[in-house]
């Protein structure tokens, strides 16, 4: 039944994508050579209460609407069942793959085209395999 969810831990992915967030604005304050104070505690607890607050949400959307696709199926309604299975699966892969990457994607290309990081020895290219391999290495 949570077959579809469990190759996911959504919560790793946004926690890189609340990450990658803050490391833009850090490289664009220190592009701009503005005073970068990093997070505080309070705030950094406070995404982190967010972002798994979020992956509760998602848990519980998806169990509820497995069991509305096990009720129809031991109702004899195979086809609602069917539907209501790739709706589970396509919204959870929405959720859970393509709005995080989607989101941590935009942020490294905004690095990118306002130039935030200049590469003149390759350094931009170290930094951004680094990120990419830790964004895929809490997959779960």
């Amino acid at each position: 039944m949570f077959s579809e969810f469990s190759f996911s831990f959504p919560p790793f992915k946004y926690l890189n994508c609340v990450i990658s967030y803050e490391v833009l604005i850090l490289v664009r304050n220190s592009y701009n050579a503005l005073l970068y104070d990093p997070p505080s505690l309070w705030k950094v607890t406070m995404q982190s209460v967010l972002v798994y607050v979020v992956a509760i949400l998602i848990f519980i959307t998806h169990y509820l609407i497995g069991r509305s696709q096990l009720k129809s199926f031991q109702n004899g309604n195979f086809e609602r069942s069917i539907q209501v299975k790739n709706i589970n699966f396509y919204w959870s892969l929405v959720v859970t793959y393509i709005s995080p990457i989607v989101f941590f994607s935009y942020v490294w290309v905004i690095i990118w085209y306002r130039g935030y990081m200049p590469s003149s020895t390759g350094r931009m290219r170290q930094l951004v395999g680094r990120l990419m391999m830790s964004f895929s290495y809490f997959d779960g």
